[in-house]
Parts: C-alpha cells; structure tokens; sequence
C-alpha cells in the first residue's frame, strides 16, 4: 500500500449532467484487476448505466428490496426534483445507525426514511476526471482511507461523470479496502465508544 498516494481531493462539488464517454465496464465477465490497474476500472459512470436509484423518502423495506432485487451494493439517492444528494450503502440499511434512529424516532426499522442513512453527497471527497485517467486503484483505495468515506466522487468541468465505491474495490480486486470512517459528532462518537464501533 505504500506506494499508492491520495489524490488530492476537495470536500464540495457540484452536481449536474453533461454528456461524454467513461468507462464503465460489465464486471460480470472480467478477471480479478490488481491495485496497479487503471483506477477508472472500478468508476460507475453517471452518464450511462446509472447506478440504482432511490428517492430520499424511499422507506428502508423497499430500498432494501430494489437493492437486492437489482444486487446493488448501494443506490443513489435523489430529492424531490431528481437531483443527486446521497449515496446509501447496502449494509447501512441494517447496521446499527438505522436501528438507533428507527428507536429514537420511535418507527418501525422498516419504515425509516433513507434520508435518515444516506451520506451526503456534500460530505464526499471529490476528485477529476483527469485524476481518476492518471490514477492506480491503489491511489484510490489510499484516497478512500484518507477521507474516511466508502465514496468517492469523481467531476469533469464542474459536473459530476462517475462514482468509486469501496465495495467495487473489493469485488473487481478480491481485496480489503479498510476505511476508517470518521464520526460527525460528539454523540455519534460517544455511541461508537460505547458499541465499539471503529471510528476516528
């Protein structure tokens, strides 16, 4: 892992569409890709064969039943408008942030709002287009464990082209990614102290 460096990332994007090619390969069918592969390998695009969609009012029993009915290992999430502004990974859906909120807004698990688990899209490292071209997956995956979130956005002129999931990472490589992920607040830190959860 040492020879793969973060990319230099920024915490803010900007979402939009704009037309133009991107890898976005059918991973059905390929062989296992190694850390010194091109990292665009392991991008979904936004332009073409979107990822699977919720809306931020999806309830958590039926975007558990489009994720496993299309096996997504997350979905975007759209407002109102169809406007991206989450990511929700599968096994958020179950773990224990989705138990605790479900408790403390006294709902049944199952009829928990996404917009509850989703990350937003404005929490996410950014990087572009030319990065992702010139990167590794390695670099990637360093990217990954360095901003502390399962995502990684990917622009081009200010537009958002692609999305780098840790769970891709580890499915086209067979490999670990190990993602430290960072708490948002002195209570979400307590809660992970108090349930061993690992945070930084």
């Amino acid at each position: 892992m040492s020879q793969y460096t973060s990319l230099n990332w920024s915490a803010v994007c900007s979402t939009g569409s704009q037309a133009a090619r991107f890898l976005n390969p059918k991973r059905g069918s390929q062989v296992m890709a190694k850390w010194s592969d091109p990292a665009s390998i392991v991008a979904d695009s936004l332009l073409s064969n979107l990822p699977v969609q919720v809306h931020t009012s999806t309830i958590l029993k039926h975007a558990d039943a489009i994720m496993d009915g299309t096996s997504s290992r997350y979905a975007l999430v759209l407002n109102a408008a169809d406007d991206l502004v989450g990511v929700l990974a599968l096994r958020d859906l179950h773990g224990r942030k989705a138990v605790k909120k479900a408790r403390d807004l006294n709902l049944a698990h199952d009829d928990l709002s996404v917009d509850y688990l989703m990350t937003p899209i404005d929490h996410l490292p950014v990087i572009t287009r030319a990065q992702l071209d010139s990167a590794k997956i390695g670099d990637v995956v360093a990217t990954l464990q360095s901003s502390g979130y399962d995502f990684l956005l990917v622009q081009d002129q200010g537009k958002l082209v692609a999305i780098v999931a840790s769970l891709n990472i580890v499915q086209r490589t067979g490999e670990s990614v190990q993602v430290r992920h960072h708490t948002d607040s002195f209570a979400d830190l307590l809660y992970a102290v108090k349930h061993h959860d690992d945070v930084e």
